[in-house]
């Protein structure tokens, strides 16, 4: 495996800042979900291969304190699960026990009321790992995964519905089967985008997914979006905040170099149905983490990195107020010519003040920077004689921290 190291940039409008870390020991693929002003993390694996070592911890946080609390034991080891919420409940369905080829069966239910949980079987069709989970209008839905004996990928859609606590199968997510996918739910209605579809081996594919699709649960009908713009990865992390869907982190294939880690965060725009980069995790890379949302912040918690297990967490922030608009750009600077080959110009600047250019790469590495002021013109040239073709992200920052200008790039040999 290949990682790439970069500097992470905080840009001023969006924040990642580490918070306390969780209870040791470090580990991947825990169940996560957030009920009133906590956040709450279920188990997970400290290995990446038998022994699994899978955990049976439940941990709360509270961002009021930033502290990590350790509650009353989970009934069972349990890694690999899905979790969603309901009113005060949470769920959290099938997943991998402690023996690689033995997976759970049950639905557990927590009352956060009662602090109590209760096990109840669910049908052998939804037995899953690795899969998507979310809930919608009081409902709660499994999609996609790898099969209980780990040797189909899967693409149906379950429906759980907690007043008859009964199953319903429905239409088939569309993309190609996957597993290590992620999620998100804007207005009613989820997103489901990368992951790892079937392959020579389990967990070892030489090409992942970057589609997006929509699911309706009101008319039980999938639309498909705008891609993910990235390079195709999977093991990411997704959240939704308002009308706005973010993926963090996760792996992608190089064929030359095998697999890279990607640091990078993403926001997709649901009423433009467009994707944008806004920044980059500071923390170590990773895969496999989980992270839940407690009023308008994603709190993003540990994962795996070159097979060892993480133990720090992050909490993202972004520009949006209590209506979840955008803050707009300041200023009306442009940039030409685009697609550009040995410099481009940035233009409408403030003769008199000082700039910091950035520029990314779609894996979100950062790949140039500058801070420099326009030396009396309205105009700025940025020289680019080593550029590779392809897809650039230009993001310009004026002193007091304001965005000055986001825009996409193609350089052209």
């Amino acid at each position: 495996m290949l990682f790439i190291f970069i500097c992470g940039v905080v840009h001023a409008q969006y924040q990642l800042n580490r918070i306390a870390d969780m209870y040791e020991p470090p580990r991947s693929y825990s169940a996560a979900f957030s009920i009133g002003q906590y956040g709450y993390i279920v188990g997970g694996m400290t290995m990446i291969s038998p022994p699994w070592h899978v955990q049976n911890d439940f941990q709360r946080y509270d961002p009021s304190t930033d502290v990590w609390t350790k509650l009353e034991d989970f009934p069972d080891s349990l890694a690999e699960a899905v979790s969603f919420t309901i009113d005060s409940k949470a769920y959290i369905v099938t997943g991998r026990f402690q023996d690689s080829y033995y997976k759970s069966h049950n639905i557990y239910i927590w009352d956060t009321l009662s602090n109590e949980w209760t096990i109840k079987p669910v049908p052998p069709e939804i037995c899953r790992i690795r899969a998507v989970g979310f809930s919608i209008l009081g409902k709660g839905y499994v999609c996609t995964g790898i099969d209980e004996v780990q040797t189909t990928v899967l693409k149906d859609l379950w429906e759980y519905d907690p007043i008859a606590d009964s199953w319903s199968r429905k239409t088939d997510f569309p993309g190609v089967e996957r597993y290590d996918a992620i999620c998100f739910v804007l207005n009613n209605k989820a997103y489901i985008t990368t992951g790892t579809p079937p392959g020579e081996m389990y967990g070892d594919t030489a090409y992942y997914t970057n589609d997006l699709w929509e699911y309706d649960p009101q008319s039980d009908c999938w639309t498909q979006r705008s891609c993910f713009p990235g390079l195709e990865k999977t093991r990411s992390t997704g959240f939704s905040l308002g009308s706005y869907g973010y993926i963090f982190i996760g792996i992608f294939w190089d064929y030359s170099k095998g697999r890279i880690y990607d640091r990078s965060v993403w926001e997709y725009n649901q009423p433009a149905d467009t994707w944008s980069y806004v920044d980059t995790l500071e923390g170590s890379a990773r895969e496999g983490a989980r992270g839940f949302v407690i009023n308008n912040h994603c709190y993003l918690t540990p994962g795996w990195f070159c097979d060892v297990p993480l133990n720090d967490s992050w909490e993202f922030s972004t520009p949006y107020t209590a209506t979840k608009e955008p803050l707009p750009d300041a200023g009306e600077a442009s940039v030409y010519p685009n697609p550009f080959r040995d410099y481009f110009m940035i233009s409408g600047l403030d003769p008199n003040r000082k700039y910091e250019v950035f520029l990314y790469d779609l894996r979100g590495v950062r790949v140039f920077y500058t801070t420099t002021n326009s030396g009396g013109s309205k105009s700025l040239r940025i020289p680019t004689p080593s550029f590779l073709e392809g897809c650039y992200l230009l993001r310009v920052v004026a002193p007091d921290g304001t965005a000055v200008l986001s825009k996409k790039l193609i350089q052209q040999e």
